[in-house]
């Protein structure tokens, strides 16, 4: 489940307050009791766990950009409305008892950064999107190993709430044990609508594997072909401000 990092925040150190205050009460004659719930509290929140420098790169859309102009083979352009972002997924997991003191539970929580863009293209009534984050080799341990991930994700209508997409990438494995499988095949250089392109990935948007996309780090998102209604074979051609 994810929450606004800062109303988070604020609503587990209130809950925070209220333990030490508890603790502090019940146990007049032990008063490093309320200190020991405040670090338990204090050590269940794991940070903020940022995206390898590198890793930032793969998604390049600029953060000023409006729109997405694609094209089709007879050169009909579709505009896909833009939503840049870089910021903080916030988590919290089951509660667990404190390494500290096993009497005090505690809710582990954690926060990982994400870089992405979404296009909404109106017209055609779908959405499509690209986004690298730091993912977990086990919640809410993130000593257990990380890694940085590029999921594209594709919703056949607007507004649907969960995407269609398998499409992954592992940008960087870090310390992860066993990153999740690349649902993507990478070529060095290859050929869309005539033009020449380098460091390709190529893979498919759904589940049936009807909707195709070509991605790069230098242009973004290349190429959307259907096989399905609405069929399509859409093209890169500009990003505006």
């Amino acid at each position: 489940m994810k929450l606004d990092k800062r109303h988070l925040d604020y609503l587990l150190l209130f809950f925070v307050l209220i333990l030490f205050t508890v603790g502090c009460s019940k146990n007049e004659d032990d008063p490093d009791r309320g200190i020991t719930v405040w670090e338990c509290h204090s050590l269940a929140n794991q940070g903020e766990i940022e995206l390898a420098s590198g890793s930032k790169s793969f998604v390049s859309y600029p953060a000023a950009m409006l729109r997405l102009i694609l094209k089709d083979s007879s050169n009909q352009e579709y505009v896909g409305t833009a939503f840049t972002f870089d910021w903080m997924h916030s988590f919290y997991g089951p509660q667990e008892p404190c390494l500290l003191d096993s009497t005090v539970f505690v809710e582990p929580r954690w926060h990982t950064e994400a870089k992405g863009a979404s296009f909404t293209f109106n017209e055609l009534n779908f959405e499509i999107g690209v986004e690298v984050s730091v993912e977990l080799a086990e919640e809410p341990h993130p000593d257990k190993g990380i890694a940085d991930i590029c999921h594209l994700t594709f919703h056949k209508s607007i507004g649907q709430e969960v995407s269609d997409s398998k499409m992954s990438i592992i940008v960087a494995s870090r310390d992860h044990p066993a990153p999740e499988e690349n649902y993507s095949d990478f070529h060095e250089t290859y050929e869309i609508n005539g033009t020449e392109y380098n460091n390709v990935y190529v893979g498919y948007l759904d589940e049936d594997e009807n909707v195709e996309v070509h991605y790069n780090i230098q242009r973004g998102i290349l190429r959307i072909k259907s096989e399905v209604e609405p069929a399509l074979d859409l093209f890169f051609d500009r990003i505006e401000f």
